[in-house]
């Protein structure tokens, strides 16, 4: 499939919530995510 076409699962303003989602509700670090990313 080209580039183009792909279109993204998630917005970064999306990912910006869930990240802040998983920090505030669920303890997980801000660096754990970025190492699992």
């Amino acid at each position: 499939m080209p580039e183009a076409d792909a279109l993204p699962l998630y917005t970064a303003a999306d990912v910006r919530e869930l990240d802040r989602l998983a920090i505030e509700s669920l303890g997980i670090s801000g660096y754990q995510l970025m190492c699992r990313a």
